[in-house]
C-alpha cells in the first residue's frame, strides 16, 4: 500500500538537524513550514482521494495560511525578528502555529484510514482480495 508511505516518508538525519537548527535560530518560521508541510500532504493525500473530503476548503485553507505567512513574515524568518523583543506575542503565535499543525496531524490520521478503507472496498467490489 503505497498512500500511506508516501504520506509519511521519513527525513534524513540532516534535514532533522537543518530543522533543528532553524526551530531554535526561528522558532515562528520552523513552525510554520511545519504546518505548511502538513498542509502540502494532507492537499496531496486529498487529491488521490476526492471523494472523501471537501479538497476545496483545504486548498483555500493553505492558500490564506501562505497569505498570512507571507504578509506577517513567518515564512521568511522577520517575524521572528519582529517578536524577538516581544515574548508574550511570539509565545500566542507559536502556541496558535502548534494548535494547527496538531490538527493537521490529527487530520491526516483521521485520513489515512478512510483511504485504506476506500482501497479495500475498492479491492473488494472489483473481486481483489
Amino acid at each position: 500500500m503505497d498512500g500511506p508511505t508516501k504520506i509519511y516518508h521519513s527525513q534524513s538525519s540532516k534535514s532533522r538537524q537543518k530543522q533543528q537548527r532553524q526551530a531554535q535560530a526561528a522558532p515562528v518560521a520552523a513552525k510554520f513550514e511545519d504546518c505548511q508541510q502538513w498542509f502540502d500532504k494532507l492537499c496531496v493525500a486529498l487529491k488521490e482521494h476526492p471523494s472523501l473530503f471537501n479538497l476545496d476548503l483545504a486548498e483555500e485553507s493553505l492558500a490564506k495560511f501562505r497569505a498570512w505567512g507571507n504578509d506577517t513574515g513567518a515564512m521568511t524568518r522577520s517575524l521572528d525578528h519582529t517578536l524577538r523583543k516581544a515574548s508574550a506575542h511570539q509565545k500566542k503565535t507559536l502556541e496558535l502555529l502548534t494548535t494547527l499543525h496538531s490538527t493537521l496531524l490529527e487530520s491526516m490520521h483521521l485520513l489515512v484510514p478512510e483511504i485504506l478503507k476506500g482501497l479495500y472496498f475498492n479491492a473488494n467490489i472489483c473481486g481483489r482480495k
